[in-house]
């Protein structure tokens, strides 16, 4: 006991002190006991010493509570040092970062990069969030903070938009945001405020969407240049099929005066015809529209067809052809489209050798692989060109008296079908005047037997009876040379050039067979098919398609809907007879 203020009122006094609040105090007293032990431990003593007492013990307990007390000042200084870190890294972050406290959500803290987010200065600190933003009291941002404060659950948004102030001009800008509201807790769990972290992506945003637009109008390009490839070849088709029907029947009543000259006209349709289909296949193939069909055969029998392809063009040059590939090289191939790549390559390497020279294809098997070689003894490549010599529309450059023609597409489709076939093709060559080498490597077949097949014994041919013909195409010239030429096989035939007139016709003439061009005005021929077929005279009508268009799914759309055939134009007349007397056969 102390006079005028005994010791627990003294030790009130200064736990009520800021600057005393976490003295520790020893309580000496005369008075034993438990209960006035614990009377003093709660009044907020750390210790509690009976008198008497001596010395040495007073002594150990001063310093077991000055030890203590260092130590939770070292735990202060740790723990102030953390907050000032913290504090200096939320104010110094690049990203967006405030504290908002209570129902009202006060702003407590705001870093400098939320400040300019806002388009505010630091008096906003100390008021709340509607007074200190009012633009944003229509948009869903208190709402979803007074939810965080409700439910203390953290909320995450990406790409949110928003519209701020950020120019301090009145005028609100629209923002996009990745943010997280994170609840902030007091000692009992309580939610009592929410920690705003936001980063603002509307750069991100923007530049996505100009990726986007611009790729989708590279889709929309991309689309249109293949639906024009599409109508040019078409379109180009129309105009060669009466050539080359022309050129067909004169050949079959024969034309010994004008031999030569027709000649040239065929061999120059048939190259305009490789042009146009040059064109549609280096669209399909890098629009990955191509479909191909694959099945193991053998390579000689791929090699024979694509000699057979380029023959004429060695033919008029002179040239000589070495070949050595042995028969039992099985690949799983498209044998039609790999025929073309070796005729691109052999027909390649004829136009860039001068009359006379010497062209060479050969195989051979490196373990599971098998590599086609073409070599010629021709003008070579300089090294530059190497690199880009399977680039779209690359030819090297030459006087206009050195050009050798084409479109420079020969080579890219080579390239693209043996990337298909999971192959690759490479180029070689010493230089200008030495020659060239392509390699084509292709893997083997895992199958190596090819699947048998009993040889059928072949039909007997025999002379068919005259059939009555119709043949339908606006193109009037590709019409009546077709029918001349269908008629110098012996058929009745009648011609129309429109789906109506058609319809007129057959009230008269009752047709076995209908050539159709697909393409028709008014009624395409797709419509007339159906028109035909819906008669009671021509329920057994065989049909067969005439177009401009070739692809796998233009035949499956032709099968779909009842044609019998499907013929790409110009058409071959030399395959006509056994086509008319397989389908009136049948």
């Amino acid at each position: 006991m102390m006079p005028r203020l005994d010791g627990f009122g003294l030790l009130a006094a200064l736990r009520a002190d800021e600057r005393t609040a976490a003295l520790p105090v020893i309580l000496l007293s005369a008075r034993v006991g438990d209960e006035a032990i614990a009377e003093g431990l709660r009044a907020g003593a750390a210790d509690y010493i009976v008198k008497p007492f001596t010395a040495s013990s007073l002594l150990a307990r001063v310093e077991t509570q000055l030890d203590a007390s260092r130590a939770r000042q070292r735990m202060q200084d740790v723990a102030a040092s953390a907050r000032r870190r913290l504090y200096s890294l939320m104010m110094d972050a690049p990203a967006a970062m405030c504290s908002l406290r209570g129902p009202d959500l006060i702003v407590e803290l705001a870093n400098a990069r939320l400040l300019e987010l806002w388009g505010r200065d630091a008096s906003v600190l100390g008021k709340s969030l509607l007074e200190a933003t009012p633009e944003v009291a229509d948009q869903p941002f208190p709402e979803l903070l007074r939810e965080v404060m409700r439910t203390g659950v953290p909320f995450v948004a990406n790409e949110f938009p928003a519209r701020v102030e950020t120019k301090r001009d009145g005028v609100l800008q629209d923002i996009y945001l990745d943010f997280i509201y994170a609840p902030t807790r007091e000692e009992d769990g309580t939610t009592s405020g929410v920690l705003v972290f936001a980063v603002d992506v509307t750069q991100k945003v923007l530049s996505r969407r100009e990726l986007e637009a611009a790729l989708s109008n590279a889709r929309d390009a991309n689309r249109a240049k293949d639906d024009f490839l599409a109508l040019l070849g078409h379109e180009l088709r129309n105009p060669l099929a009466p050539i080359t029907t022309a050129l067909e029947l004169m050949a079959l009543r024969g034309f010994s005066r004008v031999e030569k000259e027709a000649a040239v006209i065929g061999r120059q349709a048939q190259h305009l015809s490789h042009l146009v289909d040059d064109l549609l296949d280096v669209s399909r193939i890098t629009s990955g529209k191509l479909e191909l069909d694959r099945r193991p055969t053998d390579l000689a029998e791929i090699v024979v067809k694509s000699i057979e392809q380029a023959s004429p063009l060695f033919e008029q040059k002179q040239h000589h052809l070495d070949v050595d590939v042995s028969a039992g090289s099985i690949v799983s191939v498209d044998a039609i489209r790999m025929a073309q790549v070796f005729s691109n390559l052999l027909t390649n390497a004829a136009k860039y050798t001068d009359r006379g020279g010497s062209i060479a294809l050969t195989a051979r098997v490196e373990g599971e692989q098998v590599v086609i070689s073409v070599r010629d003894n021709g003008v070579g490549m300089a090294p530059e060109m190497l690199p880009h010599v399977f680039d779209m529309f690359t030819q090297e450059r030459r006087s206009v008296a050195q050009a050798r023609g084409g479109l420079g597409l020969g080579l890219t489709i080579v390239k693209s079908l043996v990337a298909q076939h999971g192959g690759f093709v490479s180029a070689h060559s010493e230089g200008r005047g030495m020659g060239s080498i392509f390699e084509v490597w292709l893997p083997l077949a895992r199958e190596r037997e090819m699947p048998h097949q009993a040889a059928q014994p072949p039909r007997a041919a025999s002379a068919m009876s005259p059939r009555r013909i119709l043949i339908v195409d606006d193109n009037e010239d590709a019409a009546r040379m077709l029918a001349e030429v269908i008629g110098a096989l012996g058929h009745e035939t009648r011609v129309a050039y429109d789906g109506p007139s058609a319809l007129k016709v057959v009230e008269s003439f009752t047709p076995e067979l209908a050539l159709l061009d697909l393409g028709l005005p008014a009624m395409d021929g797709y419509e007339l098919a159906h028109r035909l077929k819906a008669t009671e005279p021509l329920k057994s009508l065989r049909l067969v398609a005439v177009t401009g268009y070739g692809q796998p799914a233009d035949r499956k759309r032709s099968h779909e809907s009842g044609f019998d055939a499907h013929l790409v134009k110009p058409i071959d007349v030399r395959g006509l007879p056994s086509l008319i007397d397989e389908l009136l056969r049948a």
